[in-house]
């Protein structure tokens, strides 16, 4: 339990930082960190695939 409040109250009180807001948009849409994972589940398919 104290290791969540540990990790959990700094993303909080970040979280409602104007500054941190924004960085935060920008990386959840992102274009290219976005085809970054779109990317990754490509390849996690193809890897599945070939095990199958």
């Amino acid at each position: 339990m104290m290791f969540g409040v540990i990790v959990m109250a700094p993303v909080a009180v970040l979280s409602w930082m104007p500054g941190f807001q924004s960085m935060q948009t920008r990386i959840l849409f992102n274009d290219a960190f976005s085809k970054g994972l779109q990317m990754f589940k490509i390849i996690t398919e193809k890897v599945h695939q070939k095990d199958v």
